[in-house]
């Protein structure tokens, strides 16, 4: 984990690292009180305010490349293994086709 920090255009911080195993984000897409959020720890993940409920998932790992931020969860009920993409100069959020099961 690297000590980075990330600043949208208004000048509000979105995403700092705190090494060796946690970050700050100030996304909507991962729910948590304080905005810290820790490797391993289980969050509520929500794609879509409109249309989906909340999703119990862990994370397991993060990393930012070309401005782009990784997080690798696990979703908690089906153990399904996503990475969701966020581009920290844009405010959308997808999840990415690559996905795993455990057996």
């Amino acid at each position: 984990m690297c000590n980075k920090t990330y600043t949208n255009r208004s000048g509000r911080k979105i995403l700092k690292y705190y090494p060796p195993d946690s970050i700050m984000l100030d996304l909507d897409f991962i729910l948590t009180g304080n905005k810290i959020l820790i490797i391993g720890y289980p969050y509520l993940k929500i794609e879509n305010w409109l249309t989906d409920k909340p999703t119990a998932v862990r994370l397991l790992d993060v990393w930012d490349e070309d401005n782009v931020l990784y997080l690798k969860i696990q979703d908690l009920k089906t153990s399904k293994i996503d990475t969701i993409s966020h581009n920290l100069r844009v405010s959308s959020c997808e999840v990415e086709q690559r996905s795993a099961f455990l057996s």
